[in-house]
């Protein structure tokens, strides 16, 4: 097998070149290509799922706060006899 560089590629991130022995097949280079494809796509969604477990609840919490603010405050609501 040859060499494997990353190189930044505009707005999709790195780009992976691999280089192989001329000799090796076509079938087992695929295989390769396919498996680091996998490898990185599994990289890239655990880094997004990180990320969206970090901001997820305070994004839910903020927009709870807001809605809650909307409603005001309870005690200046006019008590309805069929509220709860």
């Amino acid at each position: 097998m040859g060499k494997v560089k990353w190189y930044p590629d505009a707005g999709r991130g790195p780009l992976l070149l691999v280089y192989f022995d001329p000799t090796l097949r076509e079938t087992f280079r695929s295989g390769v290509v396919a498996a680091l494809e996998k490898v990185i796509l599994g990289m890239e969604a655990s880094e997004k799922m990180k990320v969206l477990s970090e901001l997820l609840p305070k994004e839910m919490e903020a927009v709870t706060r807001n809605a809650m603010a909307l409603c005001g405050p309870r005690s200046s609501r006019k008590q309805s006899p069929y509220s709860y």
